[in-house]
């Protein structure tokens, strides 16, 4: 899994929200950083979790 830099993810945000209509943004915004932290935390995990496994 590819994780993007910050700013790749600032420009994909900023994409997404010029095609969002301003009341809907503060909702879309919400699940758009959910979806990124939890893809992160995942991704994360998933590479940490033979190297955890190894350790003990």
């Amino acid at each position: 899994m590819v994780l993007l830099s910050g700013s790749m993810q600032q420009k994909i945000i900023q994409t997404v929200f010029a095609k969002v209509p301003l009341s809907k943004r503060n909702i879309y915004k919400f699940s758009l950083h959910f979806i990124v932290n939890t893809t992160l935390l995942f991704s994360s995990y998933v590479h940490a979790a033979p190297y955890n496994y190894y350790k003990i």
